[in-house]
């Protein structure tokens, strides 16, 4: 990948973040914190079991649900759906709460 291609995804993961964040209720002042420190960037290949078990399993659940329910043909919806789903490594945790717990005591401790 070339650096002007990891730069324009950086710039587009950071637009489609902030946009989610604004989704999920998140106050403007954590989220342009977080933004902020959100410059570094590694794009990696995986070939970890669990990582493509758990993106398959997602990808599966999601076309098996979107011709039932046309709702899931938005990004949003379908975004706060995969991130409220209950993840192992996080303590059977919803990832989005887990996420923004964090993204507070970092917000606070630097206040």
């Amino acid at each position: 990948m070339s650096t002007n291609s990891a730069n324009k995804l950086l710039s587009i993961f950071k637009e489609n973040l902030e946009a989610y964040m604004v989704v999920e209720n998140i106050p403007q002042e954590w989220a342009r914190y977080y933004l902020d420190q959100c410059n570094e960037r590694l794009i990696s290949k995986t070939d970890s079991r669990s990582i493509v078990g758990t993106m398959t399993d997602l990808m599966f659940i999601m076309k098996a649900i979107e011709p039932e329910d046309n709702g899931f043909r938005d990004k949003d919806v379908r975004h706060k759906a995969n991130n409220r789903s209950i993840y192992k490594p996080i303590d059977y945790q919803e990832p989005i709460r887990v996420f923004v717990k964090e993204l507070q005591k970092r917000f606070e401790a630097v206040k």
